[in-house]
């Protein structure tokens, strides 16, 4: 029986619940200091035995867990990061962990490559059903060209959140872009050239802001283009421009246009685009299934993923992150 932590008792504890509760795993012990309605129905419906109001307390007396689930309120996680690694468990923390790329190479630094290979970031869009059919179309058609509109409700955030989100909303809110992006291509064979960044123009900080860089395999280059455009959510989309042209818009969905074709309309030959498109399909919160096999076939069994993000990944994603929050 595999025993897992679940440090977090809000609605994304309940996906995860959920998905733990579908291979059969024991939550063993609940970390959290809330005494909300979705706590009682966690501890309830996963028989969940065990609670503690402080994670390292939960470190130190339940050593027989597997791995940890963290996925409490964001302004615990850094907190909670750095006691994961202190104690050297196995973890999958969620990605809106607000903390700068230096300050995660600072407390990361003294880790062995193996230890590394037990800390991971909760990025489930790289898990979508549809990335391994994308990232094998782009095999064999390499794209000259990925352009990304990043358009997430900025202001609405700041209103909810308040205005210490402002600095850190790139991270909190659209890092899961440059996240995909980066594993696309890393299962492509393609290495990031952070040198060849092109400055971007800003008009204020939730003004629209364009990053340019490239990335080389051999002599091949691709053209990366990230456009921070706040508050258009209906223009959110990622670009593949190859011999097929493919655009994730909304992110939940595929779109693969393969050509054209001639079409009568009104007795008039009219040239049509021929796309076929595919939405995600998952019963739980998209994405989070596959996650956390992968999460904890990676760290029990030791099974190669290019698709999870660890946290040495995670200096990379929020490096790029914060040259639109300067």
């Amino acid at each position: 029986m595999i025993r897992v932590g679940l440090v977090g008792s809000g609605k994304i504890a309940l996906e995860y619940a959920r998905v733990i509760d579908s291979f059969n795993h024991k939550i063993e012990v609940i970390v959290t200091k809330n005494k909300s309605r979705s706590k009682k129905t966690l501890i309830r419906k996963y028989k969940i035995q065990n609670e503690i109001d402080d994670f390292e307390s939960a470190l130190k007396k339940f050593p027989q867990i597997d791995f940890w689930i963290i996925c409490n309120a964001t302004e615990y996680l850094v907190q909670n990061l750095k006691i994961a690694i202190k104690y050297k468990v196995k973890f999958l923390i969620e990605k809106s962990i607000l903390i700068k790329s230096k300050n995660i190479k600072k407390i990361t630094n003294n880790l062995k490559e193996h230890e590394i290979e037990n800390f991971f970031v909760a990025y489930n869009r790289n898990f979508y059903d549809f990335i391994i059919q994308l990232i094998q179309i782009l095999k064999n058609d390499a794209p000259k060209k990925i352009i990304i509109n990043m358009a997430d409700p900025f202001t609405q955030i700041i209103k909810k959140r308040g205005i210490k989100f402002k600095r850190n909303l790139v991270k909190f809110m659209t890092s899961h872009w440059i996240a995909l992006i980066l594993k696309i291509l890393e299962n492509l064979n393609y290495k990031i050239q952070f040198k060849s960044i092109t400055k971007f123009f800003s008009k204020g900080y939730l003004g629209y802001k364009f990053l340019y860089f490239k990335v080389k395999k051999s002599k091949k280059e691709i053209l990366i283009n990230f456009n921070l455009i706040p508050d258009n959510p209906s223009n959110t989309s990622i670009s593949f421009y190859g011999k097929k042209n493919i655009i994730l818009s909304p992110i939940e969905k595929i779109h693969i246009n393969s050509g054209i074709k001639k079409k009568m309309i009104n007795n008039q030959n009219i040239y049509v685009p021929i796309v076929n498109s595919k939405k995600t399909s998952d019963k739980f919160k998209p994405g989070f299934k596959l996650m956390y096999k992968s999460f904890f076939e990676k760290v029990l069994n030791k099974k190669k993923n290019n698709q999870l993000v660890n946290i040495k990944d995670l200096v990379k994603i929020y490096s790029i992150c914060e040259i639109f929050e300067e």
